[in-house]
């Protein structure tokens, strides 16, 4: 026992230092805590609310009291970028945090069963594989209409085909390992093998997407809230915030600026601590 809890502090220890040697890892980390903080903190650091209106300064250039300016409506553009982080976190995390788990399933059944099962599950993957997945999220956006809910089950959906085949692909490499033939004999049951036996073993490669999974949902929400079919007003996210400040990019172009900059540094720092993970988890994979 005492082997056991040795063996896997020095394992973690390992990875630890491999992860501290990545800098950008360690950026990318740093400044996700630091908007998750923000985003928590929102009513408490936001000097308005995110929809007070004041339409005698609308259109106010950045200056002392509005750091950021004000938008078409006399909103504090600042305010609304702080409680916008709050909204694109939380579409970004439910919407991977859906996609990954029911990927989950659905390749575990597939890649653990395999025969006419897989082909059966894989089929139907390829079909909506056949369709880019944010345009398979427009389309389901579009048919629900917008909103955050709308929008959450269509990125969703986006995710699941490709995220199903990457795990049914793990699962099926370690479905012929000794540990899952020596859990057969002992007759445990296809759902302790697969989750007892199986998932711990691809747990890091699950982490590893989920974390780039999170960079792609903001994106993507973003993206669909840009074209209206996300976020509706006066709800804060930053895709819709670009949006409403495009009419007015040439002679206000900070309406645009700090959003654009704040889903590219967002996404950046998550898409770097993902590759510091998974270079920690294992150095092989690194540079590839």
């Amino acid at each position: 026992m005492n082997a056991s809890k040795s063996g896997r502090k020095s394992q973690f220890k390992l990875f630890f230092r491999r992860f501290c040697r990545n800098k950008l890892a360690v950026f990318g980390l740093i400044f996700i805590v630091f908007i998750i903080l923000v985003a928590l903190f929102a009513p408490f650091i936001a000097p308005y609310g995110y929809d007070d209106q004041n339409v005698s300064i609308r259109l106010t250039k950045p200056n002392s009291e509005h750091w950021f300016g004000t938008d078409d409506l006399g909103r504090d553009v600042f305010s609304r970028m702080i409680y916008g982080a709050r909204v694109s976190l939380s579409v970004g995390i439910s919407t991977t945090a859906i996609s990954m788990f029911t990927a989950l399933i659905i390749g575990m059944i597939s890649g653990y069963y395999g025969g006419r099962t897989d082909n059966i599950i894989m089929r139907i993957v390829d079909v909506f594989l056949a369709i880019p997945s944010i345009l398979l999220s427009i389309a389901i956006a579009a048919t629900l209409g917008g909103g955050i809910v709308s929008m959450l089950i269509a990125l969703s959906m986006g995710a699941i085909p490709g995220v199903s085949r990457l795990i049914r692909a793990q699962v099926m490499a370690e479905c012929h390992k000794e540990y899952v033939e020596a859990a057969k004999v002992t007759r445990a049951s296809d759902f302790r093998i697969m989750f007892k036996y199986i998932f711990p073993n691809i747990l890091s490669v699950f982490i590893v997407t989920f974390t780039m999974g999170v960079a792609g949902g903001i994106l993507n929400a973003s993206m669909l809230s840009f074209i209206g079919l996300g976020a509706q007003p006066p709800i804060p996210e930053w895709g819709a915030m670009l949006s409403e400040g495009r009419a007015y990019i040439r002679d206000y172009p900070y309406l645009v600026t700090y959003p654009g900059i704040m889903i590219s540094i967002t996404v950046f720092a998550i898409n770097m601590f993902g590759d510091g993970l998974r270079d920690a988890f294992d150095p092989k994979l690194k540079g590839r």
